[in-house]
C-alpha cells in the first residue's frame, strides 16, 4: 500500500507507541474540573417550566369546573327530549343489533352520534340519560380545546377569552 500524500498523514505517528501520551496527561493536569452534571441555570429553567405547567394545569381544571357547572344543572330537563328519542332509539337497536345505519334519522347526517350513543348506552346500562351525559362530557371537552386552541394564537389571555 503506498503512503498518502496528505499533510495529515506526514503529522501522524505511525504506531501507537510513537504518540506522546505523559505530554498529554501533563496537558490535561492543567485543565479545571469539569463541570456539574445540572448547571444552576438549567435548574431555574426546570422549576420556571414547572410552574407554568402546574399554572396551566389548574387554569384547565378550573375551566372544566366552570363548563360543568354550568351545563350540569337541569341538563336532563334543558333542552327537553323531541326528535333526540329517535336518534337514543336507534342508538338502542345498534346495541342490540337489529340496526347497522350508516345515516342518522335524517339522510343528510351521518351515523357517528348513533354509534356513540349506543356505546354510551351499553357502558351505562342502557339508562336513557347516557346520551346526554355523554353530550355533557364531550362539552366539557370542547372548552377545553378551544382553551388550548385559543393558547395556541393568543397566549393564555387569548386562551381565556376564546374558552
Amino acid at each position: 500500500m503506498a503512503p498518502s500524500s496528505s499533510p495529515l498523514s506526514s503529522q501522524t505517528p505511525a504506531r501507537i507507541a510513537d504518540l506522546d501520551l505523559e505530554g498529554a496527561r501533563a496537558a490535561t493536569a492543567d485543565c479545571p474540573a469539569p463541570l456539574p452534571a445540572v448547571p444552576a441555570y438549567r435548574q431555574a429553567g426546570r422549576l420556571q417550566v414547572l410552574q407554568t405547567a402546574v399554572i396551566e394545569a389548574g387554569l384547565m381544571v378550573g375551566l372544566a369546573a366552570l363548563a360543568l357547572a354550568v351545563r350540569l344543572p337541569d341538563y336532563m330537563l334543558i333542552p327537553p327530549f323531541t326528535d333526540e328519542l329517535d336518534e337514543v332509539y336507534r342508538g338502542y337497536l345498534i346495541t342490540q343489533g337489529k340496526l347497522y345505519p350508516l345515516t342518522n334519522v335524517d339522510s343528510y347526517m351521518g351515523s357517528l352520534w348513533n354509534w356513540m350513543a349506543a356505546g354510551a348506552l351499553w357502558v351505562s346500562g342502557f339508562r336513557l340519560g347516557a346520551p346526554r351525559t355523554l353530550v355533557l362530557i364531550l362539552g366539557v371537552l370542547a372548552v377545553l380545546a378551544t382553551y388550548l386552541l385559543g393558547r395556541a394564537w393568543g397566549g393564555r389571555r387569548g386562551g381565556l377569552v376564546a374558552a
